[in-house]
């Protein structure tokens, strides 16, 4: 039996898009509530700065040094006490 209520992709989708409220939503308690908190979701999101820009694996290519917690592998040409704490 199918669901009667919105699916979060479809609601994620209208929130993200700035699309027109189905009308469904109109009428359901639920999926306007559900509409609303992705709204202000994806307004959050819109705020935050743009991530920095990776680091080009070419300069440490051949290093086996673990990805830190950062997402970062140091470079092996790169002295211990260099290297940022994860």
């Amino acid at each position: 039996m199918p669901s009667k209520h919105l699916s979060p992709d479809l609601l994620a989708s209208i929130a993200a898009t700035d699309a027109v409220d189905p009308a469904h939503a109109a009428g359901c308690d639920a999926c306007r509530a559900d509409l609303d908190a992705m709204r202000r979701l994806v307004a959050g999101l819109r705020v935050l700065p743009d991530p920095p820009a990776r680091r080009s694996p070419s300069r440490c290519s051949g290093s086996t040094t673990p990805i830190s917690r950062s997402g970062l592998a140091p470079c092996s040409s790169t002295p211990a006490a260099q290297v940022a704490p994860g």
